[in-house]
């Protein structure tokens, strides 16, 4: 059984998040899309982007339990649109979700 979302355009570039089963991809319609790698399931679709998205980074921020932070991810993309944007996404709900 396929559970897959597809995009509506390909995938640019794709990053492994470095310790859950999450695979971020930047994709030619100007969205990033989470996913999870287990089983292909669509976690989370970030916008912002009118064309397509040619790079992608991700920093990936461990728990800071001084300040009672989760796990954060700063996504950040660069598009034929002409612009950059910078993404923070919070994992931890995610997390809880996988």
């Amino acid at each position: 059984n396929d559970t897959t979302t597809t995009t509506t355009g390909g995938i640019t570039q794709l990053r492994w998040h470095p310790t859950l089963p999450l695979v971020y991809t930047s994709c030619s319609d100007g969205a990033v899309r989470i996913w999870d790698a287990r089983n292909g399931t669509l976690m989370q679709v970030l916008t912002g982007h009118t064309d397509m998205i040619n790079t992608l980074d991700c920093n990936f921020i461990p728990t800071n339990n001084n300040n009672n932070s989760g796990p954060m991810s700063i996504i950040v993309t660069g598009s034929d649109d002409k612009t950059i944007r910078v993404f923070e996404f919070d994992v931890a709900g995610l997390a809880q979700q996988i």
